[in-house]
């Protein structure tokens, strides 16, 4: 998986369950050696109603394993382009 590749938006089959990544949260620690480090974790949101926020590191394990299968990356972007921004309507 290419770290640059955009996880949020991503359908998923966990097991037996469909999931879809909604966020990826990124949080930091000050260290010895490197001064500051980066986590990286996902939020699955599944369509039974369950949720879980797995670490970048898990979720990447378990593809490599099979437990994990990306159905979908999004095409373009995570919304529509119908969904209201808030910015200007004239499309400027």
């Amino acid at each position: 998986m290419s770290p640059n590749k955009a996880m949020v938006g991503c359908l998923i089959m966990d097991g037996n369950k469909l999931g879809l990544i909604t966020n990826e949260i990124k949080s930091g620690t000050w260290t010895e050696e490197p001064l500051f480090n980066w986590t990286t974790s996902y939020e699955i949101r599944y369509v039974d109603g369950q949720h879980c926020i797995m670490t970048s590191g898990s979720f990447e394990r378990l593809i490599e394993k099979g437990k994990i299968i990306i159905l979908s990356f999004p095409a373009t972007g995570v919304l529509p382009p119908s969904y209201p921004t808030g910015g200007p309507s004239d499309g400027s």
